[in-house]
Order: structure tokens, then C-alpha cells, then sequence
């Protein structure tokens, strides 16, 4: 945190207020009894959460506050104090949703991605994809079921899905069979679904407004990284991103109806504004490809 930055005036204000205050020993005394009282029962009523994250940031806090207060430490500038503690947690949670807020303008401004990733539906593994993305609206979609072994390829992908989203156009590509099917859609009716679009968490992430929650730092490819996660009605997000750049690293996201496991689960590395053929999102039919028929649907 840079030392130098100005505190927001409301914050300062406070500050001054609080340092101005000089009560007599009998009130610090009243109000050390009854700030650990609060803690000690609010700390007790919380005993038994189950979220591992929320219940050590509770404890850290309480934490804080007792080594604060502590019957001798009480001094005249103990006020002071408490104001300090609770304008850096002010401060440090408007920093990590400023950082939040820069990741999701990354997302919102970038010219391509590509990632690859597999599909869990029910604990069990469904199909892996490799997505490849042209902004505006052009979307490529690799997909091989999970019982194959093959990479990741033209060849060995079962289908492949290009779509012009803005159009309501597409083509599915079958490789083994060397077939080709054009296809139209409604561009309201476009898939909103991670079952059906595997772009679902890209485009609900640019567009949501809320507070994240963070999840802390870690490394992720020798990148020092530092996690969000946010959720939309049953879907829950969860994004990695360069703790310098704040350019997002690595993405996960689950579907839940409130059971023990989620529907589906899908995790995967980002690779952002990369060079990406043109030639890979066209909806002409292959040379070698026999023409299907089309979906007028």
C-alpha cells in the first residue's frame, strides 16, 4: 500500500474526531469490558461455521482486536488506534474490489482468448473443450468426450462449433465423417447455459457489477495471482489474476442446486490477446467436407 496516499476525506475526518477524543481511565476501562465481552460472545456464536475462509478472516479479526486491547495496553491513544486498524480494513477492501474491478475491464477489452478445459458434470467427467474466442462474436468450439484420450486438435476433436453470435450463424464440423452442417439461430435465444455455452462465465463476468469476494494470493504458471469469486443466481465464478497486471490468469466456474456436489464444474488457464488464425472461425464449408443440409430452426 503505498504510504503516501491521501485518505479518503471521510476517513480522515473520522480519524481526527477520534484522536481529538480524550476520555478519563474509568470510560477506557468501560469500554474495554464491553468491546471483549461483544467479541468474546460474537467469536463463540461463530464457532461453528463451516467456510473455512470466512471463519479465519473472523478469527484474525477478532484476533486484532484483542491484542488491541488487552487490559495493558490501554493507553491514551488506544482510540487512535482502533480508528488506524479499522481505515486500513477499509482501505484494504477497496483496493482488492479497485483490483477486481481492473480485471473485469481486462475481460471486457480483450481481442482474443483461448483456453482449454474439462467439463465435470456430477463428479464425473463429460467432455473436454478447447474454446477459442475473436471479439467481437466469433467463437470457435473443440469438443471430445472424456472417454477418448486424443488431444485437443482438428482432427481429433469428435465436433467442432463456429459461431458468429451478432449473425445467428454457424457451422458444425464433424471430422471423422468429413461432414458439414450449417446452422441459424435466434440471436435472443442464444444459449445462456454452461451446458450449452461454454462462454456463459465470460460474458456474465464483463457484465457484473457487484463486490467480489477475495480469495487471498497464490501462484498459478510461476505467476503470483490473487483470486476472486462472485456469483449469479446458482452459478458461481471464480478468477485468478496477475497480481501486477491484474490481468486475469485462470478462470473456474460450477453450477449448484444446493447439493453436495455441483452440476457442473469447469477450470481452465487463460491465454489473452494471442494471435489466432482468421482462417479458424470461417463458416465456409471444407473442400473436403460433403455439405449435410441446414438448420433453419
Amino acid at each position: 500500500m503505498n504510504q503516501n496516499q491521501p485518505l479518503d476525506p471521510k476517513l480522515d475526518s473520522t480519524l481526527q474526531q477520534m484522536k481529538a477524543l480524550e476520555p478519563d481511565e474509568a470510560t477506557y476501562q468501560a469500554m474495554e469490558d464491553r468491546l471483549l465481552s461483544a467479541i468474546e460472545q460474537h467469536a463463540h456464536s461463530h464457532s461453528n461455521i463451516e467456510n473455512d475462509t470466512t471463519d479465519a478472516n473472523q478469527r484474525t479479526f477478532f484476533e486484532v482486536f484483542k491484542a488491541i486491547f488487552q487490559p495493558q495496553r490501554i493507553l491514551a491513544g488506544g482510540l487512535a488506534t482502533l480508528a488506524f486498524v479499522v481505515s486500513s480494513l477499509l482501505l484494504f477492501t477497496s483496493n482488492t474490489q479497485s483490483a477486481f474491478a481492473q480485471v473485469i475491464s481486462h475481460l471486457q477489452n480483450i481481442n482474443t482468448m483461448q483456453y482449454q478445459a474439462n467439463m465435470i458434470a456430477n463428479g464425473n467427467p463429460l467432455m473436454s473443450l478447447k474454446v477459442l474466442y475473436k471479439t467481437p462474436d466469433k467463437v470457435r468450439v473443440e469438443t471430445t468426450p472424456a472417454s477418448q484420450t486424443d488431444q485437443h486438435n482438428p482432427a481429433g476433436a469428435q465436433m467442432i462449433n463456429i459461431i458468429h453470435s451478432q449473425h445467428g450463424k454457424g457451422l458444425t464440423l464433424i471430422p471423422a465423417q468429413k461432414f458439414a452442417i450449417p446452422f441459424a439461430f435466434s440471436v435472443d435465444k442464444a444459449a445462456q447455459s454452461i451446458e450449452q455455452n461454454p462462454l456463459h462465465w465470460f460474458e456474465l463476468a464483463k457484465e457484473f457489477k457487484g463486490e467480489a469476494e477475495y480469495l487471498g494470493t497464490d501462484v498459478v504458471n510461476a505467476q503470483n495471482v490473487e483470486g476472486f469469486r462472485f456469483a449469479n443466481n446458482d452459478i458461481v465464478i471464480s478468477i485468478w489474476a496477475n497480481t501486477e497486471t491484474n490481468m486475469p490468469v485462470r478462470f473456474a466456474m460450477s453450477s449448484d442446486n444446493g447439493g453436495d456436489q455441483p452440476i457442473f464444474t469447469m477450470q481452465a488457464d487463460l491465454e489473452l490477446n494471442i494471435s489466432i488464425e482468421e482462417s479458424l472461425f470461417s463458416l465456409e464449408i471444407p473442400a473436403d467436407y460433403t455439405l449435410v443440409g441446414e438448420d433453419k430452426d
